[in-house]
């Protein structure tokens, strides 16, 4: 997964239709790497959705928009409007069920 820049995620939220996963992070942040690690390792389970990866440290401009207070930060849209939050490292199976509910 790697990183994108502002323009190409808001463009996915405000166009894309099914589920669009936006992963709020940081390199030089374990907890983002132990995020990252636990949602590749269900993405295989899953049907088929947008996923994308913003660096905060890079930029904030978009951070700021979506009030991330803290990374990692996971948040879900659909259809244009965010329809769940997540903060910090989740599990595997906290992941799952929830990307799923939204599938």
């Amino acid at each position: 997964m790697e990183y994108c820049d502002q323009q190409t995620i808001e463009q996915a939220i405000e166009s894309e239709k099914n589920l669009v996963a936006i992963l709020f992070s940081s390199p030089a942040c374990g907890y983002c790497t132990m995020l990252e690690r636990n949602l590749q390792q269900i993405l295989p389970s899953l049907p088929p959705f947008s996923i994308y990866k913003y660096n905060t440290q890079d930029s904030g401009e978009l951070a700021e928009k979506y009030h991330i207070s803290s990374i990692p930060c996971l948040k879900l849209f659909k259809e244009g409007e965010q329809v769940h939050t997540l903060f910090g490292v989740r599990t595997p199976d906290d992941l799952y069920y929830t990307i799923k509910s939204y599938l």
